[in-house]
């Protein structure tokens, strides 16, 4: 896999039809049940929410980072990866559709995010939280140098020095 084959990008409106679409499958609803729109209309919701949280100074304990993973080939949308609050600091959350799963694009995303974390915000840690049966993501968290720090009875809970 080259390190270019998928780019970050801020989300426009002319994403809402593929992220509705994405947030209809299975995985997405198992894993990641408040990414799940009813409908298109909170779907426009959603990434104009995201759209008006961007600003010139990136701050996730503020405002979520969300930014659009594109497959650089086809300029695709073919997931998401972004930085918000949670209680403990800041949590890096991330999704791929179905489609184009297992082939490292999750790694790639995150790698990206955390480039930009480390380069444009004042975050010394970042965290990762994954329902502890989701496999997938708990390798693609550790593939990234991710460690564990606690596991409750639904979710593991890792790290990362920035």
């Amino acid at each position: 896999m080259k390190d270019n084959a998928i780019f970050l990008r801020r989300f426009t409106l002319a994403d809402v039809d593929k992220l509705f679409v994405m947030s209809q499958e299975k995985e997405l609803g198992q894993f990641l049940p408040d990414q799940v729109y009813k409908d298109l209309t909170e779907a426009r919701e959603v990434v104009g929410y995201l759209i008006g949280a961007y600003s010139p100074n990136i701050d996730p304990v503020k405002a979520p980072y969300v930014l659009g993973v594109v497959h650089q080939a086809s300029q695709e949308l073919i997931g998401h990866v972004g930085l918000s609050a949670i209680e403990r600091g800041v949590e890096i959350g991330y999704a791929i559709e179905k489609a184009q799963a297992g082939k490292g694009y999750a790694t790639l995303a995150i790698a990206l995010m955390l480039t930009q974390a480390k380069a444009k915000t004042a975050l010394k840690t970042v965290y990762g939280v994954v329902d502890k049966t989701n496999t997938a993501s708990i390798r693609v968290l550790e593939k990234c140098r991710f460690t564990p720090i606690e596991t409750t009875e639904a979710k593991s809970i890792y790290a990362r020095k920035l």
